[in-house]
């Protein structure tokens, strides 16, 4: 059976209205409501992707994460599910509730995608009457204060990343045309590039690692730390652990890349330890800074040990 095309002839009975009787106030109000309607799918989308991924049910597919579980069963990718789930814990009811909070309920879809990055003290000055200007001026503000503040941190510049979440990517179908995230300097690259922050996680404590083979498998499991930020100009994540120490370790992910001699698709990863009181070759000791060049497993597996020494 052919299918009718849909005109302005049918919009009747399809429970629609024609632009032209419903006039410009009561068109913008339609589109308004159904902005909402998309944000509260998105509320619910993460709500369940939070709870399979927190209750583990994807094992019972056989999958190692949510992640594998998502990108198999549904084509999302890492970052998507990173932003659904932030959604949800942005948005919803006790910030774990399939339901969009009802102080959100008033604002459409576009003011909800710049309120995304906002910290919760910046939301409290959010109003619906604003414009979406309004709203990434007001993020705007805040990340010109942030920025200070790293600069006179020290003279490294080392302070917390600051960054800003994008669905730009995966949702380009209701966004508008222009984009509400900026460039901002990063504490991991320091070279400006645009990144955005997916959590900010308090890890656990350091697990009792009793010889070299849980150290190498605590190492390999670097993903239950949680996706710290993603980068989506180079489609590279970054996870992170901090060490009571103050020491951190950071890895790079470099999602599904071409291996040239199995002509297969795998995740890469690097290593990178910014070791607190790090002993040079002179003996001098110094605070290590991020850079590309990556730490092996040997000496990460040493440094586990010595640290989980200090401990006792």
């Amino acid at each position: 059976m052919a299918v009718k095309p849909f005109t302005v002839m049918n919009l009747g009975q399809a429970g629609l209205f024609e632009p032209k009787e419903m006039g410009y106030r009561d068109s913008l109000d339609i589109i308004k409501d159904e902005s909402v309607k998309i944000q509260k799918s998105f509320v619910k989308i993460g709500w369940y992707l939070k709870h399979i991924r927190d209750d583990q049910m994807y094992t019972e597919g056989g999958y190692a994460n949510i992640y594998e579980c998502a990108a198999d069963q549904l084509g999302y990718s890492q970052s998507t599910v990173s932003r659904f789930i932030n959604i949800c814990e942005k948005f919803s009811k006790d910030k774990d509730s399939p339901e969009l909070d009802e102080r959100y309920a008033g604002f459409d879809k576009s003011q909800m995608i710049e309120m995304l990055p906002l910290e919760q003290d910046q939301l409290e000055k959010v109003t619906p009457d604003m414009t979406v200007k309004q709203i990434r001026d007001i993020a705007k503000e805040s990340k010109k204060k942030k920025t200070r503040n790293i600069d006179e941190t020290n003279d490294m510049g080392e302070a917390d990343l600051v960054g800003q979440m994008n669905i730009e990517e995966d949702f380009p179908e209701y966004l508008p045309d222009t984009s509400y995230s900026e460039c901002i300097d990063s504490q991991v690259e320091g070279t400006g590039k645009e990144t955005e922050t997916i959590s900010d996680m308090t890890h656990p404590k350091l697990p009792a690692l009793k010889n070299i083979g849980q150290r190498k498998e605590w190492l390999g499991k670097y993903k239950e730390w949680g996706l710290w930020y993603r980068d989506e100009n180079i489609d590279v994540n970054y996870y992170k652990f901090d060490f009571d120490d103050g020491s951190r370790l950071v890895v790079a992910e470099y999602p599904q890349r071409y291996q040239y001699w199995t002509g297969k698709r795998e995740d890469e990863y690097q290593y990178h330890l910014l070791e607190k009181e790090k002993q040079g070759y002179d003996k001098k000791k110094y605070d290590e800074v991020y850079r590309h060049n990556p730490d092996s497993e040997t000496y990460l597996v040493e440094f586990l040990k010595n640290i989980q020494k200090k401990e006792r």
